[in-house]
């Protein structure tokens, strides 16, 4: 009759006749690891793993880096971040293939950390430690269908969020604000760890007229004004934050001098 090993962190603790027994005395063992405190308890059958107990979490490690003037990688900041949940979604042989600084790796860490510079990641000894093995080769499909069915871990989902962005920007005669538009070479970055931008589109855009084809007078703009505050259509004391919404710097000396002319003209 076979036998099923229950072990903690490698270490036999005892033998049963079924697996539901070895599994019912591990999630038992578990239950009683004091709280701060890390340990998986393993269900083996003739050294094949079959189920494991935990309560850690997979920790994976992204190291940004840059290139330096001899051209090397050199790491300027280490990110740690919840790859639980990714890797338990992982196929069985996806899984037992994942290598430390290598694309599978990368490709985990990128689900989860946005760095456009050299990168390397490393979660393969978290891997081992969850499941209680010496090597991701001994994560058996028994032992990842169980995982997944103790830790359920909800799948990323998608989010819209729409910002307002605004450029300022400096304009050269002739040259077209439509164009510049049209043109743009522009990105989002995440800098929060579990948060990727995976697309990005620009849905609208506002832009004043060519400045050089209804160029104005100050005249010109002084009467317009004038006219509007005489028909009560705008109050003098609200061209301050008007002018000041357009950048202009000293928007309480263009109001005194608009009403001195208001009141030249009606002196007149």
């Amino acid at each position: 009759m076979p036998r099923y090993g229950v072990f903690q962190d490698g270490g036999r603790y005892d033998d049963l006749g079924t697996l539901c027994e070895a599994i019912g005395l591990a999630e038992e063992l578990m239950g009683g690891i004091p709280v701060g405190e890390c340990s998986t308890f393993t269900v083996e059958r003739d050294g094949r793993l079959l189920a494991s107990v935990t309560n850690r979490r997979i920790t994976g490690t992204f190291h940004k880096e840059y290139w330096s003037a001899r051209e090397e990688a050199v790491e300027c900041e280490a990110l740690e971040f919840d790859a639980t949940g990714h890797v338990l979604r992982m196929a069985g042989g996806e899984l037992r293939a994942l290598r430390d600084n290598r694309d599978s790796s990368d490709a985990v860490g990128q689900a989860h950390v946005a760095w456009n510079g050299p990168f390397r990641v490393t979660l393969v000894e978290s891997v081992c430690e969850f499941f209680g093995v010496d090597d991701v080769a001994d994560i058996t499909d028994e032992a990842l269908a169980f995982a997944r069915w103790r830790w359920y871990e909800e799948a990323p989902v998608k989010a819209c969020v729409h910002l307002t962005v605004a450029l300022q920007v400096r304009v050269a005669a002739g040259a077209s604000l439509a164009e510049f538009v049209g043109r743009l070479d522009w990105g989002f970055h995440s800098r929060t760890v579990g948060v990727s931008v995976t697309d990005a589109e620009i849905l609208g855009a506002e832009q004043p007229g060519d400045p050089d084809a209804a160029a104005l007078s100050e005249d010109e703009i002084a009467d317009f004004l004038c006219r509007r505050i005489e028909n009560g259509e705008l109050a003098a004391e609200d061209i301050p934050v008007r002018l000041a919404r357009y950048g202009l710097m000293q928007p309480l000396a263009f109001v005194e001098e608009m009403r001195e002319r208001m009141a030249s003209e009606k002196g007149g």
